[in-house]
C-alpha cells in the first residue's frame, strides 16, 4: 500500500492505493499516529484507489475517527472507491463518508478550540498564546527546608491536602505519618487535583492518587513549595517539524515576558524529546545519620538519567521558577540580597530560597518537576488544566519522575529537557507563608 501526503490551507489529505487489510493496516496505524503527533487534527482519506478493505482496516478508520473527534478534529473517507463505498455501506459505517465539496469532512471545531490566540515566533518553533484569566496570580507557600538534606536530620512530615486549585511539588509520601512513609520518601508533584510520587524504595515505580468526587488527595511532605491560585496564561507551543526540539529553558523564558513577572508558576503537557533530571535513589530519612552529598555515597543515594529519558512520551511538569531583575539566577547565597535591594533584587520571596537553583546556565533559578506519560495527543484551543490531567491519569500510563536539571558537566553533560509541542499554563507568583 501507498501513501502521499497532501498539505491543504485547512486540512491534510492522505491519498492510499492498494489493499488495506491486516497485512498493510498497520502501515496505515503509524501513519495517522505520526500525523497526529506532528499535530493534524483534521485528515481527509482519498481511498479511489483502494481495491480491497477488511475489517482490520475499518478497525483503524474507526480508531482514528474516534480519537481525532476526541481532539476537536475529524477523518473522513473521500471518493471511496466502490468495493470501499459498499463495505462501509453495508457496514453501517457511512458516517465514515464525507459529503461531496472542495471542503468535505471539515470539522467545526468548538468554541474552546477556535478562541483566537495571538501566535508569536520562537526560536525554533511558535507559540500561541491565550489569556483567559489575565489578572489571577498564584500565592506560595514554602513547608519545610531542603536545607537537611546536607544535614540529614529529617524528624517529621507534613500532612498536606493538594484539592484541584493547587499545585504542588517537593520530597513526600503517601501515608498515614512520618514512620509509615519513612522509607518511601521520594520526589512528588501535584497538578490538576492528582498527587504523583515516587517512591524512593527501590521500586523504580511511580504512584499516584486522584482527586475524583469529593476524595481531595494528600500527602506526607518532609518539604513541598504549594501553590495556590490560577494561572493568568495559556499556550499552545510547537517546535518546527525540521529544527530540534525546544529546549525547556527557552518556554520559561517566554513565560517570564509572559507573565511579565520575576516569579512565576508554570505547568505543563508536552511531547517530550526526552527528559533530563535526578531522583531519590532511597529515602533521605534512612541515611545512617550522613548527609544525603555525601561522596561517594551520593551515587547510590541519587539517580541521574545518563541520556535523555522517555522520548516521544507525553510529559506533565509543574514548578516555579524566579531571576533577579537584573536577570541573573538565583541560588542561596543571594537569599541576603532578596529585600528590595536597589539594582534589581527581588522581594518577597526569601523563602524560596533553599528550594531553587540556577537552571544550567539560564538566567533564572526554579524548582520543577516531571513525570512522562505514555504518549496521547492533545486538543487544539484553550485546555481546563484539571479535566485534562484527570483524562490523562484514567487512560495513559505513568513511566518515571523527575527532579528536572540542566546537565552541564564538561564532556559528560547531556543538557536539558527538550519538547516538541503542547500545552503551557503560566502566571505571576508571590510568596505568602513559610512553613517551618
Amino acid at each position: 500500500m501507498e501513501c502521499r501526503r497532501l498539505q491543504h490551507e485547512q486540512w491534510l489529505e492522505l491519498r492510499i492505493e492498494g489493499r488495506l487489510d491486516a497485512q498493510w493496516a498497520d502501515q496505515l496505524d503509524r501513519e495517522l499516529s505520526s500525523l497526529l503527533r506532528e499535530g493534524v487534527r483534521q485528515i481527509q482519506l482519498q481511498m479511489a484507489a483502494i481495491n480491497f478493505l477488511s475489517s482490520a482496516g475499518i478497525r483503524i478508520l474507526l480508531k482514528y475517527r474516534k480519537e481525532l473527534a476526541a481532539l476537536d478534529g475529524c477523518l473522513m473517507v473521500t471518493e471511496p472507491s466502490g468495493q470501499v463505498s459498499g463495505i462501509l455501506q453495508m457496514s453501517g459505517l457511512t458516517a465514515l463518508l464525507a459529503s461531496s465539496g472542495p471542503t468535505a469532512g471539515i470539522h467545526n471545531r468548538s468554541a474552546a478550540a477556535s478562541v483566537p490566540g495571538n501566535s508569536v515566533e520562537l526560536e525554533g518553533g511558535s507559540i500561541t498564546l491565550y489569556h483567559p484569566a489575565p489578572a489571577a496570580t498564584f500565592s506560595l507557600r514554602a513547608i519545610g527546608t531542603p536545607r537537611i538534606h546536607a544535614e540529614s536530620g529529617f524528624t517529621a512530615a507534613s500532612q498536606i491536602a493538594l484539592p484541584a486549585d493547587s499545585m504542588a511539588l517537593g520530597v513526600g509520601a503517601f501515608g498515614d505519618s512520618f514512620s509509615d512513609c519513612r522509607t518511601r520518601f521520594g520526589e512528588f508533584m501535584a497538578l490538576g487535583g492528582s498527587t504523583i510520587t515516587l517512591p524512593a524504595d527501590g521500586g523504580g515505580t511511580p504512584d499516584f492518587l486522584a482527586g475524583i468526587a469529593e476524595f481531595v488527595p494528600s500527602i506526607q511532605a518532609l518539604y513541598a513549595i504549594v501553590c495556590q491560585g490560577a494561572f493568568a496564561r495559556f499556550a499552545q507551543f510547537s517546535a518546527n517539524v525540521s529544527r530540534k526540539p525546544l529546549p525547556f529553558s527557552c518556554l520559561v523564558d517566554t513565560a517570564f515576558k509572559v507573565c511579565q513577572s520575576d516569579c512565576i508558576a508554570l505547568a505543563m503537557i508536552a511531547e517530550t524529546a526526552g527528559l533530563v533530571g535526578a531522583s531519590l535513589l532511597s529515602s533521605p530519612v534512612v541515611l545512617n545519620n550522613s548527609a544525603l552529598l555525601e561522596f561517594p555515597a551520593v551515587r547510590d543515594r541519587i539517580g541521574l538519567t545518563s541520556e535523555p529519558a522517555w522520548s516521544r512520551s507525553l510529559a506533565l511538569v509543574c514548578g516555579v521558577a524566579l531571576r533577579l531583575r537584573s536577570g541573573h539566577a538565583l541560588d542561596e547565597s543571594d537569599s541576603r540580597s532578596l529585600s528590595g535591594v536597589e539594582g534589581g533584587a527581588l522581594s518577597g520571596v526569601e523563602g524560596l530560597a533553599p528550594f531553587v537553583r540556577p537552571y544550567g546556565t539560564s538566567r533564572f533559578s526554579s524548582h520543577f518537576h516531571a513525570t512522562a506519560l505514555s504518549y496521547r495527543a492533545l486538543p487544539e484551543g484553550v485546555l481546563e488544566l484539571a479535566p485534562t490531567v484527570t483524562g490523562l491519569m484514567k487512560t495513559q500510563n505513568l513511566q518515571g519522575l523527575l527532579h528536572l536539571v540542566h546537565d552541564t558537566r564538561p564532556i559528560i553533560g547531556i543538557g536539558e529537557s527538550s519538547f516538541l509541542r503542547g500545552a503551557l499554563w503560566c502566571g505571576p507568583a508571590s510568596m505568602q507563608e513559610v512553613d517551618k
